[in-house]
């Protein structure tokens, strides 16, 4: 690494960090439960804890203050996407009680007033209707094979949601017009607070002089799906109509879903080369001086409020990690490492003052650069000595991810201990949840059909082949499936004899469950986790369902381990041999295999 490179690296360490929070509806009132906003009272006990607790700051110039590292502790810069009229008429007030500036993101194609957004029209639609969803025809097969009688209508609506909206926004208004005819649903007046704003109203809230105003496409596509052309359009067409509404430049930019899968390197381009300063993504994680100011990252707050509102803002920002950029984006903050050997960082072990440990282990990273190979002194005994002093020093976890951010979480690496030893029953007919990242690595050609199923409203991949609750009725056929791959899930399910017995009916007679449950982990407030289990305990519970001489339990982890993993180390930084040891007493996953017998 250059002596420059070496600089610019310090340079972003030592720079300070901040968060931006992006919020959508406050205070709505209404009786359907389908599309619920942050109510109003939560929204201002955290804007009120803004002002006590943290630096609100304008988010103009803290993109320009964190550039140039003047910026004070613990900034936030306030947010809203989409452009809802409930902006103006329930958050408004607020921000002005509390002083906080904010910007909201508008979509200047709905400002017209006359219709509601496209998935709160489809809301009504569904909720509304007077015919069953399983009756309907116009829906894409695909889509019509998860509908069955009875089912609730908050299920119909997010499988359709997720199904429609990577769709052009011509083909969604097309399907939503489809939907209402075989609803028998009429047009109606946008309703209340859920209406999006009108230009009149934009103007108003513009002029505000704690409000600023950004783009946000012109119809809030998912980028992705739409040429390079169109995607073009979308964002110059909409900053043309906010400048020529507003008198006034518009600098700033954000991507709709803003996701990773939802946007494209191209669209990072476009965003770059469209005469924006900035754009803003959802990732969540914290903002520094080196981020790119074209995929600034937001944290979404959720419902907490007063002191724990504070503690996960905290979190997010001890946290602090470049965030991932779309799928071959290679510009200034693609910092993703892909060899995960740990390498002593130099430029910080002289960084003794102040929060020591921390800040060695928040930077101690590999250095290998992507597609580039370069020797690297690699130091073990080095790296084992620095991972016993990370581990009993301070309060704070070194990680709030489990150390996804630094390298392999341990129980990351216990998982694939536990596919590797029981590989041959990843074949045929496979079942797993979420993505397909076991199947595919242990199965390979011993798969003849691989789904993935979610629960609507979890995960991110688009290829989900099942959307269903095993805890529900469903239409996920019987003694179908000769595999079925169950990693960290059953930890957020509340019925849990309900899930085992759904998967014990869809397996064939012979097929094989493998599953992996935490006992000891840190808790993600963000999946609401209900459980932990221990060997003993997993085994009576898979036991009730598969009977108990068919299942065989694997507890993986020991002492050091387990504690590693409540702070926050990653594997890399122990021996194999530290890893291997088991003590089921201070187990860290725990894995069963489970065969269905007649």
């Amino acid at each position: 690494m250059s002596f420059r490179s070496r600089l610019e690296r310090l340079k972003e360490f030592l720079s300070p960090h901040a968060l931006v929070l992006t919020y959508h509806q406050v205070g709505r009132r209404s009786p359907d439960p389908l599309n619920v906003s942050l109510p109003g009272e939560t929204f201002a006990a955290q804007m009120e804890e803004l002002r006590r607790a943290w630096n609100p700051t304008p988010l103009d110039a803290l993109v320009e203050g964190l550039a140039q590292g003047s910026l004070p502790r613990r900034s936030v810069a306030v947010t809203f996407d989409d452009g809802y009229a409930a902006v103006l008429s329930n958050a408004l007030p607020i921000l002005e009680q509390s002083r906080i500036p904010a910007t909201v993101f508008v979509s200047t194609g709905c400002l017209a007033g006359n219709r509601e957004f496209w998935w709160d029209e489809l809301q009504r639609i569904v909720w509304e209707s007077k015919t069953e969803p399983a009756e309907w025809k116009s829906p894409p097969a695909e889509v019509r094979m998860r509908f069955f009688p009875g089912m609730p209508r908050e299920d119909a609506f997010g499988i359709l949601h997720y199904a429609m909206r990577c769709l052009p926004p011509a083909e969604i208004d097309a399907a939503v017009e489809r939907i209402r005819k075989e609803a028998r649903c009429r047009s109606a007046d946008p309703r209340g607070d859920v209406r999006p704003l009108t230009a009149k109203e934009c103007v108003q809230l513009a002029a505000h002089p704690l409000i600023a105003v950004g783009a946000h496409t012109v119809r809030h596509a998912w980028l992705a799906a739409l040429t390079e052309q169109a995607q073009k359009a979308e964002l110059s067409d909409s900053r043309a109509a906010l400048e020529k509404l507003l008198g006034r430049p518009v600098r700033s930019f954000s991507y709709p879903y803003g996701s990773r899968e939802s946007e494209t390197p191209v669209s990072v381009r476009l965003a770059r080369a469209g005469g924006f300063d900035y754009a803003c993504a959802n990732v969540k994680a914290a903002m520094h001086g080196g981020s790119d100011r074209f995929w600034i990252p937001r944290v979404t707050p959720g419902e907490a409020g007063g002191a724990e509102f504070t503690k996960r803002l905290e979190e997010h920002l001890a946290s602090a990690r470049t965030p991932r950029t779309p799928q071959g984006y290679a510009g200034a903050e693609r910092k993703i490492r892909a060899d995960v050997r740990l390498e002593a960082d130099w430029d910080r072990l002289g960084l003794l003052p102040g929060r020591a440990s921390q800040w060695l282990a928040y930077r101690w990273r590999n250095l290998t650069a992507p597609r580039v190979r370069r020797k690297k002194m690699r130091i073990p005994v080095l790296t084992a000595l620095w991972a016993r002093v990370r581990l009993g020093a301070g309060l704070a976890p070194l990680s709030v991810v489990s150390g996804n951010e630094r390298g392999t979480p341990v129980h990351r690496y216990y998982i694939d201990r536990f596919f590797e030893e029981f590989r041959s029953d990843v074949r045929g007919r496979v079942l797993e949840f979420q993505n397909d990242q076991y199947a595919t690595r242990f199965g390979g050609k011993n798969i003849q059909r691989l789904d993935i199923l979610h629960k609507e409203g979890s995960g991110h991949s688009k290829r989900a082949t099942i959307i269903a609750d095993l805890t529900q009725p469903n239409n996920v056929p019987s003694e179908y499936y000769d595999c079925i791959i169950c990693t960290r899930v059953l930890h957020i399910v509340r019925d849990l004899p309900a899930i085992l017995s759904e998967m014990r009916r869809i397996l064939k007679p012979g097929g094989v469950l493998l599953a992996a449950v935490p006992m000891t982990d840190m808790i993600e407030p963000w999946w609401h986790e209900l459980w932990r289990f221990t060997p003993e305990g997993f085994g009576a519970l898979v036991g009730s369902a598969f009977g108990s001489e068919n299942a065989s339990i694997r507890a993986y982890g020991n002492s050091l381990i387990a504690a590693a993993a409540m702070r926050g180390l990653t594997a890399e930084e122990f021996t194999r041999r530290e890893m291997d040891a088991r003590d089921e007493r201070f187990a860290i996953e725990v894995c069963v295999r489970a065969v269905k017998k007649q």
